[in-house]
Order: structure tokens, then sequence, then C-alpha cells
């Protein structure tokens, strides 16, 4: 781990956080190539009060190795199918992206659960602010990679 850590404390902003993206979210070309990922991929579930994503710098090693160990934290705690995703987005990038889309400032916190020790959560996404959900998919979280390629 390469900051000491405590429940609640805010991610820096230079560290990357990473959020799992199911099959059915994921935008596809002709040849099952990612594209994209669908707006509401970021939308809070009905008993979500933040967003769950995965703290990628909570782990040391080079960056494919922390990916890795993200995946190992998330498939501990739920089902993760091989053709899911997994998108990564930058702390900074991410709030830029939502203050430019929408005026709306995200806080993004260290929260582990049980099994997951890198869990963390996105504070203040709002359903309703599509251009929020938006920017998100396509600036926020830029870099996507598939389960089945880590």
């Amino acid at each position: 781990m390469k900051i000491p850590t405590k429940r609640g404390n805010l991610i820096p902003d230079e560290h990357e956080v990473v959020r799992h993206v199911p099959y059915q979210k994921i935008i596809f070309d002709e040849q099952e190539n990612i594209i994209g990922i669908f707006p509401h991929a970021y939308a809070l579930r009905k008993d979500e009060p933040q967003l769950s994503v995965d703290w990628l710098d909570y782990y040391d090693g080079t960056r494919d190795e922390k990916l890795k160990a993200v995946l190992q934290g998330l498939q501990a705690s739920k089902g993760i199918g091989k053709k899911s995703a997994l998108a990564l987005g930058n702390v900074m990038a991410i709030k830029t992206a939502a203050r430019n889309a929408s005026s709306i400032n995200l806080r993004i916190s260290y929260a582990p659960n049980g099994t997951n020790k890198a869990h963390s959560l996105i504070h203040n996404i709002n359903n309703d602010e599509l251009q929020l959900l938006e920017a998100l998919a396509t600036e926020g979280f830029a870099d996507i990679r598939q389960v089945r390629s880590i």
C-alpha cells in the first residue's frame, strides 16, 4: 500500500479508480471490440447511495499488476464474467468531467469491505444528470479493459 488509509479518506487526485462494467453495459463494434460504455453503467442502483469503484493504487506494482489485484478482489466479492470489462479513470479526470458536465462536485473515498480491500465510493452521483453519466462514460473512465484480457 502506498499511503496509510482509513475508511472514509479521500483518494488522492493523481490516483486511479476502477469500475466493473457488466457485458450488457458495454458498447461493442461488429468484431466484438469494446468501443465504449453506456452511460447508465455509472448510474446508481435503487439500493445504492454511492457508486462502487475500486482504488487501483491501493495496490503496489505495475499498472497491470495492480489491475490484476483489483480483478482478484472483485472476483472474491462478486461474480465477474469474462466478457465484462473494467473501466479505469484518474480521480482528477473523473471530478473534472463531472464538474464540466453538470457542475457537480464528486468525492471519491476509500471504503473497504470484508472481501474487497480496495473498495471505494464515488459520492454525489445524480442519476437525473444524464450529462454527468455521459461524461463519466466518455471522459472520466477513459481506459477500458475486457476482463478476459487482464
